[in-house]
């Protein structure tokens, strides 16, 4: 007796030039964002589809934070499939992220929110690993 023929996906070594932000397990949460002259409750995006962590442009230029521009751009997809307005992404900072006396710098992507100014995505859910609680839109274990 034979089984179903399997299909096999070779694996490559080229990296995707592509970033998604998709809405689909997403919900706000409130942190308090530290910079050198102040303290400001802020909104994030916390987003488990997105592919990297985002940052808006108009923010960056308030925050006045060193950026570093990218070897290779990056294509930057909205949450109906569409490529985002802004284009492709060319630049990136670094914040450091601070969560139950831990800190990890993150990179953040730098492009066009539109009402959004910070999205964390997977990157973010991967290194921090919080308790999401994402029926009651809450996350457990202390404030980022």
């Amino acid at each position: 007796m034979r089984g179903p023929k399997q299909a096999v996906a070779p694996r490559t070594e080229e990296r995707c030039d592509t970033v998604y932000i998709k809405r689909l397990k997403m919900m706000n949460i409130l942190f308090q964002f530290h910079t050198v002259r102040k303290t400001a409750n802020k909104k994030a995006l916390l987003d488990s589809r997105a592919t990297k962590n985002f940052l808006d442009e108009n923010v960056w230029k308030q925050l006045q934070i060193r950026s570093f521009k990218l070897a290779k751009p990056l294509t930057l997809h909205n949450v109906d499939g569409t490529e985002n307005g802004k284009g492709k992404i060319e630049a990136f900072c670094w914040l450091k992220i601070h969560h139950q006396g831990c800190m990890v710098r993150m990179k953040f992507y730098l492009t066009s929110l539109g009402e959004d100014r910070f999205i964390l995505g997977y990157p973010f859910l991967y290194a921090i690993n919080p308790n999401v609680d994402w029926q009651g839109e809450k996350l457990h274990r202390g404030p980022i």
